[in-house]
């Protein structure tokens, strides 16, 4: 790529080099705080490659809550063999049909239904202490939706108080742990990494070996690419130097 002069003196100190690519349009800019001038050009790239879709997770479960246990009971009822007969049967050809009769009930009460997961990040100052916090809290949660009595209210707000609370100094310890390492650059890129959740680096199939045997061979077409000299006569002969260096 050619281009006018990139220095103040009239010389061409920058270069740009390119490779399996072209630009035609360089520009040239001087600057006052530089001696050397601005380069600018445009290149033409080409356009990168859609990525794949990523495939969402999926979770399958029953709307158990939606269930009538009359409903259930009855369906159940309808499908099994008479009473008499029924307690006839074997154990295991009982128990079979007891379980077949269970699956269709529930596949045609409250079938499966499939919804995306979340797939949001933990947070880093969710501990292991306060999880099993956070557990028993949406327990209580839903034991209180259940029954809808004042006691299992109480005890829901109870432990939600709790819980925030405990969800408070864990973040302000975590705040804390971020100040402490502003003095360590180490310490503080590991935590923002952690944060990040950076993506692990590509895993190469490449040994030492490989990197040996690609230096060696490459040392080895450069040699070749150069012929052989023929041995070139000397200057000038010993005598005639001495001639020379001797004084008249």
């Amino acid at each position: 790529m050619h281009s006018p002069p990139t220095h103040k003196a009239g010389n061409l100190l920058d270069l740009v080099i390119l490779r399996n690519c072209s630009s035609s349009d360089p520009t040239v800019t001087p600057l006052h705080q530089s001696d050397h001038h601005l380069i600018s050009f445009s290149l033409p790239l080409a356009p990168l490659p859609p990525s794949p879709p990523s495939t969402p997770t999926v979770m399958v479960r029953r709307n158990l809550r939606s269930l009538s246990p009359s409903s259930l009971a009855s369906s159940v009822t309808a499908s099994l063999p008479p009473l008499e007969s029924f307690s006839n049967l074997p154990t295991d050809s009982a128990s079979s049909a007891l379980s077949s009769s269970l699956s269709s009930a529930l596949d045609s009460l409250c079938p499966l239904v499939s919804r995306p997961a979340r797939s949001s990040p933990p947070s880093p100052w969710m501990s292991d202490p306060l999880r099993p916090n956070r557990a028993s809290l949406r327990a209580a949660g839903r034991k209180w939706r259940k029954s809808m009595a004042q006691s299992d209210l109480s005890a829901y707000q109870s432990r939600l108080a709790a819980f925030s609370t405990a969800v408070t100094s864990a973040k302000i310890n975590y705040q804390t742990k971020i100040h402490k390492s502003a003095s360590n650059p180490h310490q503080l890129f590991s935590i923002f990494s952690s944060l990040l959740s950076t993506p692990l680096p590509p895993q190469s199939s490449l040994a030492a070996d490989d990197f040996t045997v690609f230096f060696d061979e490459k040392i080895a077409d450069i040699r070749s690419s150069f012929t052989s000299t023929a041995t070139l006569p000397p200057l000038c002969s010993l005598p005639l130097f001495l001639h020379f260096l001797s004084p008249h």
